[in-house]
């Protein structure tokens, strides 16, 4: 939608990482959708130079917060989103049932765009 944001990380010609986020009015929340930084590129800051470019569209749309999802296996990705200031909120125990990451189960966490 117009206030969706998809953003790609850059240094020099080469891409670094990229981010999408999707904005959903009915409960005021920018769902992070996407994040990947590549491998080399990791723990160097760029993930959360995207997700500070999403938080801040949902800055300006008025969300109420930014939410993620991230299967427990992730654990890098966890530790991450935590120091980017993103607490838990839910947890799916099915959610991957039937796929191949059967046996995983969703964290769901998220902050206020303050953060």
């Amino acid at each position: 939608g117009p206030d969706d944001v998809a953003l790609v990380s850059m240094s020099g010609q080469r891409i670094t990482g990229f981010a999408a986020g999707t904005f959903q009015a009915w409960n005021r929340r920018m769902a992070v959708t996407h994040l990947y930084v590549q491998p080399a590129f990791r723990q160097k800051g760029v993930g959360r130079a995207l997700v500070e470019r999403i938080t801040a569209q949902a800055r300006r749309l008025g969300a109420a917060e930014v939410w993620v999802e991230c299967s427990n296996i992730n654990s890098p990705a966890l530790a991450a989103y935590e120091r980017m200031g993103f607490t838990l909120s839910g947890v799916d125990l099915t959610i991957y049932a039937g796929t191949e990451a059967h046996g995983e189960f969703a964290f769901f966490m998220s902050k206020p765009p303050s953060r």
